[in-house]
């Protein structure tokens, strides 16, 4: 085990680590919730705790679009990993936007419900580019070989539905 030294005048107490999985009830990673631990609210997808001391530990894990999920763990003998699964939220509304837009080179795509198809048109109707991949919730387009000009993006979500909005290319 790893030790942490208090000062001279105590003992040596073991520290561990908690590392959380966050998922859908899929099992597709959400890699942006956000950790309350022990009333602290840490950096959205930081998800591993190094160094911490035996004890009990709250946690409240949010993220836009699904419910927040609550629990204890407690930390004794050794790090713990804690496995949540994170459940939407009732007649939500598929959100997503698309940025920087304009746009230079790329474009970083986010949605509350995953996708893993992307379609970009011309706004004469054309496809112009296309992409599938594991089902996400952020992706990076690169829009390096659109000329600039207004094009038209369908956002392929996991669910079979899509949604789409306008983005402009300028350089």
């Amino acid at each position: 085990n790893r030790c942490n030294r208090l000062s001279d005048h105590f003992e040596y107490y073991p520290d561990h680590d908690i590392n959380f999985t966050v998922t859908n009830l899929s099992g597709i990673p959400i890699p942006d919730a956000r950790i309350l631990l022990n009333g602290i609210e840490h950096e959205k997808g930081r998800y591993l705790f190094e160094s911490m001391f035996p004890g009990e530990y709250a946690y409240e894990i949010s993220r836009p679009g699904f419910r927040k999920v609550q629990g204890r763990e407690v930390v004794l003998d050794e790090g713990v990993d804690i496995q949540v699964r994170m459940t939407k939220e009732v007649n939500q509304e598929v959100h997503f936007s698309a940025f920087p837009n304009p746009a230079y080179q790329h474009v970083w795509l986010e949605s509350n419900e995953t996708f893993n198809r992307v379609e970009v048109y011309c706004l004469a109707g054309r496809q112009v580019l296309s992409d599938s991949f594991e089902s996400q919730f952020i992706y990076r387009l690169d829009v390096s070989p659109l000329n600039n000009g207004i094009y038209i993006l369908h956002l392929g979500l996991s669910n079979e539905e899509a949604v789409r909005t306008k983005f402009h290319v300028m350089r």
